[in-house]
């Protein structure tokens, strides 16, 4: 069922691969997807994921399995045309079909956006098991007087033994099963309840069981479907899977082998390296000492020339005592002979010293005699100036200016004099 006006005027587009729906085909029974989340809104969108909003369930048993899908809650915001990825994981889930969702809410508007899974887990049959047989509880009759169960056979290597399918419905509930089985090319076959068809091709094979009951109106009816693969007697298969365990064995052991030898080459490069550095190690160790050799020689030469240097410079040391001892007794005489001369060197000196203090005062004793004589003859000098002065007092006042200068000039002379002869004396 579509909404068109809500699909219209929706706010996300969700997305597994470019595509709306999420339909996965998974042998192993586990798969993962990424759900791009787009905005389509013209304002910011809050996007909510929780675990409430998944949705899981296989479609013919109706058992619940959201527990199989794993993914983190989250909160995230999406700007206007932006896109977001998130990583969606189921695991776990047996042969059958699968549908459900994953759910994303708007905050904003509070609208729930569904993204639809569609997983399909086919039974797989190969030759390498030899006894196939799987068993499926299945529950019906929910619609109307027949219903439709589709399976999925997925075939790695061709089955050359017949394909057995049987249904087995619940007690007094009385009806048919018609079966068609689809190959990969699309060809089919129907039959009723059981077949023996050769599984020839490779590939996913689809089988449709058409349920029919005896009852005009609507009845629940649980059936178990069996489908085996080919079989083969209990010895055969005793020893077929006794060579299968085996076999498993001698790969194991083959493979332990492969890992001791693959071990062992490894020891053998590391063992090589290893000794190939002991080598040049070993080969740089001889080089060194040789080297060290030589050099050892060498200072045993230049320790001998050093012991005969040693006793030539022992013998001149003798010999350069005997003479410092020579030396040193003469110099301590000349010593003793300086001192006394020092000694009678100053006995002299201290005598000029005496004589040079007497002549120094007999020198000033005649100085101060000459001055005193000095003084007497400028004194009279002096009176007899100021005489001349007293007659030529009337006299022209230029002439007089002229006789006092001379006289100043004479005085002058006669002082200058006395200082000369005062000077030279002492």
């Amino acid at each position: 069922m579509v909404n068109v006006y809500q699909a219209a005027v929706a706010e996300l587009r969700l997305s597994v691969g470019g595509k709306p729906v999420g339909y996965i085909v998974s042998k192993s029974g586990s798969a993962g997807l990424t759900i791009t989340v787009e905005s389509l809104s013209s304002e910011a969108l809050t996007v909510v994921l929780t675990r409430d909003l998944v949705s899981l369930w296989n479609v013919y048993t109706f058992e619940d399995v959201r527990s199989s899908v794993q993914l983190e809650e989250a909160m995230f915001k999406l700007n206007p045309g932006s896109k977001a990825d998130v990583s969606v994981k189921v695991s776990g889930l047996k042969p059958g079909v699968y549908s459900g969702y994953i759910g994303f809410r708007v905050v904003e508007s509070g609208a729930l956006y569904r993204l639809p899974l569609l997983l399909v887990v086919p039974l797989s049959l190969d030759a390498g098991n030899l006894r196939a047989f799987h068993q499926l509880n299945l529950a019906t009759g929910t619609r109307d007087v027949w219903d439709v169960v589709t399976l999925y056979l997925s075939v790695d290597k061709p089955l050359l033994e017949p394909l057995a399918i049987t249904t087995l419905s619940s007690p007094g509930a009385p009806g048919m099963v018609s079966a068609t089985l689809t190959t990969p090319s699309g060809f089919y076959t129907s039959f009723t309840n059981t077949a023996g068809y050769t599984l020839v091709e490779e590939g996913l094979y689809t089988l449709s069981l058409w349920i029919l009951f005896a009852f005009e109106w609507p009845i629940n009816v649980n059936f178990t479907l069996l489908i085996g693969a080919p079989t083969v007697t209990e010895k055969l298969a005793w020893a077929l899977e006794s060579l299968a365990s085996l076999s498993a064995r001698i790969t194991s052991i083959e493979a332990s082998l492969e890992s001791t030898i693959a071990a062992l080459q490894l020891l053998r490069g590391e063992l090589a390296r290893e000794s190939q550095e002991l080598r040049e190690r070993i080969s740089s160790l001889n080089v060194t000492l040789t080297v060290l050799g030589r050099s050892l020689e060498g200072l045993a030469a230049q320790l001998s020339e050093a012991r005969r240097d040693l006793e030539k410079l022992s013998t001149t040391l003798s010999n350069v005592n005997s003479t410092l001892a020579a030396r040193i007794a003469r110099e301590a005489e000349r010593i003793s002979e300086l001192e006394s001369r020092l000694q009678q060197a100053r006995g002299e000196l201290e005598s000029m010293r005496r004589d040079l203090v007497g002549r120094i005062e007999s020198v000033r004793g005649d100085l101060t005699r000459d001055i005193a004589s000095k003084a007497e003859e400028l004194n009279s000098k002096i009176a007899e100036v100021n005489s001349k002065v007293a007659e030529v007092e009337g006299a022209h006042s230029t002439t007089r200016t002229i006789t006092l200068v001379a006289t100043l000039i004479a005085i002058a002379a006669l002082a200058i004099g006395a200082y000369s002869v005062l000077r030279s004396r002492s």
